[in-house]
């Protein structure tokens, strides 16, 4: 009785492994493929969904909206830092080599990728000059023509 509440507690805590073994297999199967490891600390990027589902978005490569879901994140580190220009507008800067780290692409695809951000109406991308970065300022997507969610059937991105 003992040893089924044990069994028990570790199920409930998701510590128990099935023992799925075998006459000649001792060691349970894939233990290393659980998913829970508290010991772990994972960080995550959110993915906007109305970049996938309003017509507006759709022809945007997937480079675009993962790099767009990284400014977002970036975003929220500058408004904690205070980056906000003369007008109030937050700003921050993504090196072109950042985004060639971050993609696992060349320059030219980078540089593509942020200028289909701009062509879409989801950054504002402001020259420094004098081997500066660049200030890119993020738009929501309220912010951005032609983008109706109402009529494209998805709702609003928290919905």
């Amino acid at each position: 009785m003992v040893a089924f509440i044990f069994i028990f507690r570790d199920i409930f805590l998701g510590n128990y492994i099935q023992p799925c073994t075998t006459k000649h297999e001792r060691t349970p199967r894939f233990p290393d493929r659980l998913i829970h490891q508290p010991e772990k600390a994972f960080s995550f990027t959110r993915l906007p969904n109305f970049l996938f589902e309003a017509p507006t978005f759709r022809p945007l490569s997937n480079e675009a909206k993962v790099l767009y879901a990284f400014i977002l994140r970036r975003t929220e580190l500058s408004r904690k830092n205070g980056w906000a220009d003369d007008c109030g507008r937050i700003f921050l800067y993504y090196p072109i080599c950042e985004v060639v780290d971050l993609l696992h692409c060349g320059r030219q695809k980078a540089v593509n990728t942020l200028r289909e951000l701009q062509y879409a109406g989801l950054v504002e991308i402001q020259k420094q000059g004098c081997g500066k970065p660049n200030r890119i300022y993020p738009k929501s997507y309220e912010a951005v023509p032609n983008t109706d969610f109402k009529k494209s059937g998805s709702g609003t991105p928290e919905g």
